[in-house]
This record gives C-alpha cells, structure tokens and sequence, in this order.
C-alpha cells in the first residue's frame, strides 16, 4: 500500500494534512484509501503510481511522492469524516458527544466537507502542475496527456485566454477529452481542408486569427458539453461559482439550482455559437456572407428590378 510504512499510517497522515490526527486507528482510514487511491489512478495513469510507489519504498524522491500522496489523502479523510460523523450501532444511527462537545450544524458539515473536498481538488492542481514541469516519461506517456497532444489547445494559459478557470489544471485536464471531441464532431467538419493549417506543431503566423477563432469555439463548446453532462459537483468551488449567479453567504455550500444551471447554460451555448461563426466567418477571408450577396445584381438598363424572390 501507497501509505503505513514502518506502521506509522495514521502519523504520515497527519504531517501530510495537518488535519488527521496521528493517534487514530490508521486502520479506520484505510479502506477509504484503498477507494480514493483507485480514483486517483483513473486520473493520472498507473504508470505514475507505480513510480511514486517505487520511490516511496525507497525513500527518494519525495516532492514527488507528497505530490502523490496529498490528493489520495484528502479525499479519503472527507469520506471517513462523512462516515463517523454518526456511529453506526445495532439499535440505529446515533450521535455521540461528551460534556465538552457540541455537535455541529448540518451546514456547519457541508461546509467541512466542501473545504475537505477543495483541499482535494488543490492537491489535485499541485499533482498536474508537478508533472507538467517533470517531464517524466510516465506521464508522457499517460492517456492524459496524449490528449493534450492531440489537442490544439496545449496548456492551460492558453485555456484561460477564453474561459477563466483559477489556474485549476485539474479542470484543464479534465476537459481536455470534450475539446478533442468538439475538435472531430465540429471543427474539422466547419474547417475543412483549413485544418491541417492549425493542427500541427507549428502555424503560419498568417493563420494566427484562424488558431485563436478554433481553440475559442472549442474551449466554449467543451465547457457547454461539460454542463451537460457532469455534476456540478465535479468542478472545484472556484469554477462552479460560475454557475451560480445567486452566489453567496451561506449559500456557498448549496448546488446550483436548475433555474441557475439552464440560465448559465443558455449563456454559454449563446457564446459557442456565436464563436463558431466567428470562426467560419474567418474560414471565408473574414466574411462569413462574402460567397452570398445580400441582393442580386441589377442592371440601369434593363426595364425590371431583380428583387431575388
């Protein structure tokens, strides 16, 4: 297992977190572990588990391995505390506090478990931003960043020029795989032959208008697909809040209302399409109308106005 070497499980916790504390039952903890590494997994590849696992047995490399570690470990504790929030007994579900205790609010826990849940998604961002500096072959390698090949929208910077996202690579990454389908379903069809122009290492600086008009109608359509299909939840606080036009107070810990979700969906269809017609506006010199006159041609001399009805 990626964590308890030398049976110190429930200490490594706590100085990774500074949150679990280091006299707990390391064993409470370790199937939700087990779960949240799993999940991890799925995100970044399991090449990059089996190294971190190898430098963690060896003890080298260690930025690397707390890189690692950190998001497995936030996102375990927000489900262990979920659990024994309540203890589970043969006569029901109960609450348990001693004469120095309070128990907590509800919004008091979703609030908990949406700093948990953030924390998480930070460790998440510090994982991706370390690996875009290593360079390791393992993540070169990796499903997600063959995405990020295969699509014109290379970094995350060049993301945040259209649709802001607080620097969340998370997020980026995430909605890498919607941008490379936008790019098949539409782009290639509305670009024809023009693809291959921006599709490739380097482009022409005289197709620099043409490269910008492409990555705003994907990022804006991948974003739309994104609303669509996921939970909201699946987003970090700072990107859901664009979401939420009634943000605020404690309204901070509630999902967006479906009155909230199709007024913003509406928004951002509204600006997909208006940035795919830029972009075919582009395609044609610049004006998406130049090939279909307004009106016809007429001519002084002929007795009849063609009004092209």
């Amino acid at each position: 297992m990626f964590f308890n070497k030398d049976n110190n499980g429930a200490l490594e916790l706590h100085n990774l977190t500074g949150i679990y504390f280091a006299s707990n039952d390391f064993k409470a903890i370790e199937g939700e572990l087990l779960d949240a590494e799993r999940e991890v997994v799925s995100i970044v590849g399991t090449d990059i588990l089996s190294k971190a696992e190898d430098a963690y047995a060896n003890g080298t490399d260690e930025e690397f391995v707390r890189a690692v570690q950190l998001p497995m470990a936030c996102l375990a504790m927000q489900r262990y505390f979920q659990q024994t929030s309540v203890s589970h007994e043969d006569a029901g579900r109960k609450i348990k506090a001693g004469d120095d205790e309070k128990v907590p609010f509800e919004w008091m826990l979703d609030r908990d478990d949406r700093a948990l849940r953030e924390k998480y998604y930070r460790a998440l961002d510090a994982l991706f931003a370390y690996l875009e500096k290593s360079e390791m072959e393992e993540w070169q390698n990796s499903f997600v960043y063959q995405n990020k090949k295969r699509s014109i929208v290379k970094d995350i910077h060049t993301f945040e020029s259209v649709y802001p996202i607080e620097q969340s690579h998370y997020t980026f990454f995430m909605l890498l795989p919607l941008i490379v389908e936008v790019q098949t379903t539409k782009l290639k069809r509305a670009l024809g032959d023009a693809w291959t122009r921006i599709n490739g290492e380097a482009v022409a600086d005289g197709d620099a208008a043409l490269l910008f008009c492409a990555r705003r109608a994907a990022i804006l359509n991948a974003i739309v697909l994104a609303v669509e299909r996921w939970s909201i939840e699946v987003f970090p606080q700072s990107v859901a809040r664009r979401f939420m036009p009634t943000y605020q107070g404690n309204r901070a810990n509630k999902s967006a209302s479906i009155e909230e979700m199709e007024w913003y969906l509406g928004k951002l269809k509204g600006q997909a399409n208006e940035a795919m017609q830029d972009l075919l506006s582009e395609v044609a010199g610049g004006n998406l109308y130049a090939e279909y006159p307004l009106m016809p041609e007429n001519d002084r001399s002929k007795k009849y106005f063609d009004a092209g009805m």
